[in-house]
């Protein structure tokens, strides 16, 4: 699954099928800003499928603001997009590596999208899910 906005471009790909209590590995590759970095993070196959839910809900209500957020349990990755009601989509995000000795490291910020780019996002969406199934 690939987001690509002005400011962030994130890649997540399978690390490892999703377990009997529905946790995958994906990793995250990110670039936005100056700054390019990749880790290893823990989802849901349930987060991705509610995330590519709540954007279908608001590429079909376009002019009602809505939100879609994917996140998990885990503060790994935490993307919101937020439409307004012409459209327009602000989004925010927080990626967390893993807590070595105790000490996240964050990054986090923002970018804007128009709603074209949901149907595309959904379906790679969709495909991520499967791959990540057993």
């Amino acid at each position: 699954m690939e987001l690509n906005a002005t400011a962030l471009q994130m890649k997540l790909t399978p690390y490892s099928k999703a377990d009997a209590e529905d946790w995958a590995k994906v990793t995250l590759s990110v670039r936005c800003n100056g700054f390019r970095g990749e880790f290893v993070a823990w989802l849901q196959t349930e987060d991705v499928q509610r995330f590519k839910s709540e954007l279908m809900t608001m590429y079909q209500s376009v002019g009602t603001p809505a939100r879609a957020r994917l996140c998990s349990a885990e503060p790994d990755i935490d993307v919101e997009l937020t439409s307004d009601t012409r459209g327009h989509i602000v989004g925010s995000y927080r990626f967390e590596s893993e807590r070595i000795n105790g000490t996240p490291t964050v990054l986090s910020g923002e970018f804007e999208v128009d709603q074209s780019f949901i149907p595309d996002l959904a379906k790679q969406l969709e495909e991520l899910v499967s791959s990540l199934n057993v």
